[in-house]
């Protein structure tokens, strides 16, 4: 019963269980892995819902394969489904191909897909390329934004950054003259209100006449 579930499965992406749930493949999307510059394969999986799906064509997939009645196939299919419950904790049912049901430690039915080998799907190398006139999304701290918005508050916020440097620099230039007039009018030799405050020295005067013997 177990490979009938799994072709039924495998054909039409779905396969109902009575009593238990059902069976559902999907594809798992591409995913890029930009720090190891590749991009995963898509890979297809098996996912198990405990959500009741309607048994009626596979009770007529069942019927057609084993050429017996409705009724029969329909019991074995309810005997199955019966026997996935009652496995032990130890015990499990394969469906091949696609994985397994067991019991977990709380006596609960789940199962466990068939990993398929990494050869049959391999990573696709692909190294991101930035082009200058085009939007790319791109991750800033855990936030994802894009290229664009970024280029434009770089662009609202350089005339910011220029202006703040041009007070900086009147700030400096200003604390310096202001360092340089205390200074100037701090020194001895410069201490008067207005001008040089330094005494002027007069020279001795010169003989303006001359001694006659």
């Amino acid at each position: 019963m177990q490979e009938l579930i799994a072709a039924y499965l495998f054909q039409h992406k779905k396969c109902p269980l009575p009593g238990i749930g059902h069976l559902s493949e999907r594809l798992r999307d591409a995913e890029q892995v930009p720090g190891e510059k590749k991009i995963t394969a898509p890979v297809p999986e098996i996912i198990f819902s405990n959500h009741a799906a309607d048994p009626a064509e596979f009770i007529e997939f069942i019927t057609a394969n084993k050429f017996i009645s409705r009724e029969e196939a329909g019991y074995l299919l309810d005997k199955c489904c019966e026997e996935m419950q009652a496995l032990p904790a130890s015990g499990s049912i394969l469906i091949p191909g696609a994985g397994k049901f067991i019991k977990d430690p709380v006596d609960k039915l789940i199962f466990v897909p068939t990993a398929l080998p990494s050869y049959y799907l391999p990573d696709v190398p692909a190294e991101r390329v930035i082009h200058a006139d085009s939007s790319h999304s791109m991750l800033v701290g855990d936030k994802e934004t894009s290229t664009a918005a970024m280029t434009e508050y770089y662009t609202e916020a350089e005339p910011e950054r220029k202006k703040r440097r041009w007070l900086w620099a009147a700030l400096v230039l200003l604390l310096l003259s202001a360092a340089t007039i205390v200074y100037y009018f701090n020194d001895d030799a410069h201490n008067a209100v207005f001008g040089n405050a330094q005494k002027d020295q007069a020279a001795p005067a010169g003989q303006t006449y001359r001694k006659i013997p």
